[in-house]
């Protein structure tokens, strides 16, 4: 079945729309901006409070494999954390699967702003996001991407 679509043409097929455009296809709509000024802010400047960041690694990794000893040796500092954040690109959650690797270990963290208190992660995959700390599923998060600013953070050769 083909449709039209923003100035392209699909084939709408059982699992994955395909599309053809003409011309350059829509540009992402940004993520919503509901708390990226915050977000933003905490990371360039110094009133922010990290209250704890862990790493994590995803219990199906073995002990006996490499990339379980890689992930153990990855450290990022509360700095380090900082500066993924202000060197990161936004990005929305479509760029953050289609662009980036997830890797089974991330830098888990909670940090306080301006009397609010927001969840980071920072994947070993050089992406990342924050949310508002009860905020709804999937709302109110900001999602970041950073591959060459933030390319000494990441010591897993992906890029």
């Amino acid at each position: 079945m083909m449709s039209r679509l923003r100035g392209g043409l699909c084939w709408l097929g059982m699992l994955v729309p395909l599309c053809a455009w003409a011309g350059t296809p829509p540009a992402a709509q940004p993520p919503s901006a509901s708390t990226s000024e915050d977000v933003v802010e905490w990371a360039r400047t110094s009133d922010a409070t990290v209250i704890s960041l862990t790493l994590e690694i995803d219990p199906s990794v073995k002990k006996s494999d490499a990339l379980f000893e890689r992930c153990s040796s990855w450290v990022l500092s509360i700095e380090d954390a900082r500066a993924f954040f202000a060197n990161a690109e936004r990005i929305t959650v479509e760029q953050k699967h289609q662009a980036y690797d997830s890797l089974p270990c991330r830098y888990q963290g909670v940090m306080s702003h301006r009397g609010r208190v927001y969840e980071f992660s920072i994947n070993a995959g050089s992406h990342g996001y924050i949310k508002e700390t009860g905020g709804a599923a999937g709302k109110d998060v900001s999602y970041f991407g950073c591959i060459e600013k933030c390319a000494k953070l990441f010591p897993f050769d992906m890029y």
